[in-house]
């Protein structure tokens, strides 16, 4: 881990990659590119078979969850927390609020968790966008990654 062993997997057409999530068992990684053309894109593990996952209505995509053959992703500039399949389909709306600055995202069995820089704060939404509370204390500053520990059910 001395980095004498570093790879490139990933060049070219990125502009300013955010988020990534690895798919372990299916060995593809996914991430969020909200440069000049937003994107959600992925790539096994060795950089081949890079595909554009989404590219339509977004602008700020920050944070990204993988849940079986789903990703969640936050979008700052849209003020949304949506869905979609890893192969591009099913999108939907779960959760809009166009005062919050979307950046962090992590969910449990139950919930999803998001950091809202506008609310400078930890905000928690039940799985299906509903149930909006604060979730952490009015200490939190500007959170840029969320991790939860309790294990998603596949």
């Amino acid at each position: 881990l001395d980095g004498t062993n570093d790879k490139v997997i990933v060049s070219g057409q990125l502009d300013q990659p955010r988020a990534i999530v690895l798919d372990t068992a299916n060995r593809v990684m996914y991430w969020t590119d909200w440069g000049s053309s937003p994107k959600i894109e992925k790539a096994n593990y060795d950089g081949t078979n890079r595909q554009t996952v989404l590219s339509t209505n977004l602008k700020l995509p920050n944070g990204l969850v993988l849940d079986g053959g789903v990703l969640y992703f936050c979008d700052a500039g849209t003020h949304s927390i949506e869905t979609v399949r890893t192969d591009g389909g099913n999108r939907t709306l779960l959760y809009s609020d166009f005062g919050a600055h979307f950046f962090g995202l992590s969910l449990t069995d139950k919930h999803i968790y998001y950091s809202d820089w506008n609310r400078i704060g930890l905000m928690r939404l039940n799985r299906d966008g509903s149930g909006l509370i604060t979730a952490g204390p009015p200490s939190f500053t500007r959170i840029n990654n969320i991790v939860t520990s309790e294990p998603l059910t596949v």
